[in-house]
């Protein structure tokens, strides 16, 4: 079953891949990317990651070059957001001082 899921998984991220770079070369298609988009998210929640304990197997470096593909993404915006988030709080916070 974890077989099934990794594979699964790299097909999806494969194919937002694939998508992304269609739009970029083709130009601008807001579906595709959109379903490029929603593939990332399958991908990541489809692939048996071990840092949410779901996998121990032997071919730890394969494992770890597929795990960074495709948990990075998902976990690039999850940052993005959380320095979106704490950027927001720094501003209003600040905007109290008045600097002339």
């Amino acid at each position: 079953m974890i077989l099934l899921r990794e594979i699964l998984s790299a097909m999806l991220y494969s194919l937002a891949i694939v998508g992304i770079i269609d739009s970029i070369m083709g130009g601008v298609d807001y579906t595709i990317l959109l379903l490029s988009s929603g593939f990332f998210i399958i991908a990541y929640l489809v692939w048996p990651s071990k840092r949410r304990g779901k996998r121990d197997r032997d071919n730890w470096a394969l494992e770890m070059v597929f795990e960074v593909l495709i948990e990075f993404p998902i976990e690039y915006i999850k940052f993005l957001i959380r320095i979106h988030a704490c950027s927001g709080f720094f501003l209003r916070k600040n905007q109290f001082f008045k600097h002339k």
